[in-house]
């Protein structure tokens, strides 16, 4: 994270907003205000809750408490000179450790478009530089419905080829059947993807599943293709397919992502982050801005830090700059990181091949 931008979201953290006039600073001074103490407090708290077992559990524990010292001097030096804080590099370690420890933001999505309710010191501009651009990727994620299933959805799906949708394994699973050596929808089963399901709105576009083209044999490859009806109740065509990243490097750890999906509230969370996070919003379409943590390397994962819950499972991670499908997301750990599958390492996959996927 940029110095400038840790800066600016740390003020924002304590509702400290900018000393200077202007649109940030109007709208940071009517955040409540938090003590640095409180903040340091809080993350504390979510560390310790997350500490790992196992022997070096108590070495964990030692770095945390390092870095979260460090960071909560950060925080005081922010407190004190908001505009121009002199941070050292351990310092600005740590102060990053604790904004992360927040979470990224999630911003609901609506007529197409990101909504963005407050300015964001970090997205904001970025969102509004490439709003034609997202709103093509925006429009071709979906909704997974399952009526027969608690809570009428199992997670988010995206274009890929023609008639072809991408999501998780795993999501595909809750109403797949086996057909001798290929798979199909089960009987008494009625999964659609609706590309809309937006908050505030009653609009739909949605359209069935007629089969499903592949449920990816390996299991570390969380991954399947649902073969969608050509035209929707309404009679709407499918959106178009979104194209796939060829190389697995075209970007590097920092590098700006997205994900678009379709987050549910998730018990396993901390409840107080999800909600400050997601504000009780939940099954509707959101788009979370993050970065790039560790590339896939010689594996078929790479992990990025975007805000997801369990309703993202199926959801594209894109690449900010070129808004191309870069993985596939499919689960992760709280206050560590989010897993995907690296789809450039399965250009050659024999399960996908012929199935007409763009790599770009």
């Amino acid at each position: 994270m940029q110095p400038q931008v840790l800066v600016h979201s740390a003020r924002r953290l304590l509702g400290r907003g900018a000393t200077d006039s202007g649109l940030e600073s109007t709208a940071e001074a009517g955040l409540r205000s938090t003590s640095p103490d409180a903040l340091f407090e809080r993350a504390r708290k979510r560390v310790e809750a997350a500490r790992p077992e196992g022997d070096i559990s108590g070495a964990h524990a030692r770095l945390a408490e390092a870095y979260l010292a460090e960071g909560h001097k950060a925080l005081r030096k922010v407190a004190e000179k908001p505009d121009a804080p002199d941070l050292s590099h351990t310092e600005s370690a740590g102060l990053e450790a604790i904004v992360r420890l927040t979470g990224r933001p999630s911003f609901l999505v609506q007529n197409d478009s990101v909504t963005v309710e407050q300015p964001d010191p970090e997205w904001s501009q970025k969102i509004r530089d490439q709003a034609a651009e997202i709103t093509k990727v925006l429009r071709r994620v979906g909704r997974v419905n399952l009526p027969e299933y608690g809570g009428g959805y199992v997670g988010t799906a995206f274009m890929v080829a023609e008639d072809l949708a991408m999501t998780n394994r795993h999501v595909a699973m809750t109403f797949a059947a086996r057909a001798g050596a290929a798979w199909k929808v089960g009987a008494g089963f009625t999964p659609s993807v609706d590309f809309k399901c937006e908050q505030g709105s009653g609009n739909t576009l949605r359209f069935e599943v007629k089969g499903i083209a592949v449920i990816h044999p390996d299991p570390q490859v969380d991954l399947a293709l649902l073969k969608l009806d050509k035209k929707s109740k309404d009679k709407k065509p499918l959106p178009a397919p979104l194209k796939i990243a060829k190389s697995a490097t075209s970007i590097a750890p920092k590098d700006d992502l997205y994900v678009v999906g379709y987050p549910a509230f998730d018990p396993r969370n901390d409840a107080s982050a999800v909600d400050r996070i997601f504000g009780h919003v939940f099954m509707v379409k959101r788009f979370a801005p993050g970065e790039l943590m560790s590339a896939a390397g010689a594996k078929k994962h790479f992990t990025h830090d975007c805000s997801t819950l369990g309703g993202n499972s199926g959801s594209c991670v894109i690449d900010f700059n070129r808004h191309v499908v870069f993985g596939l997301h499919f689960g992760g750990a709280y206050l560590a990181e989010n897993r995907a599958v690296a789809l450039a390492k399965l250009q050659k996959d024999p399960s996908l091949k012929g199935k007409g996927l763009v790599f770009d």
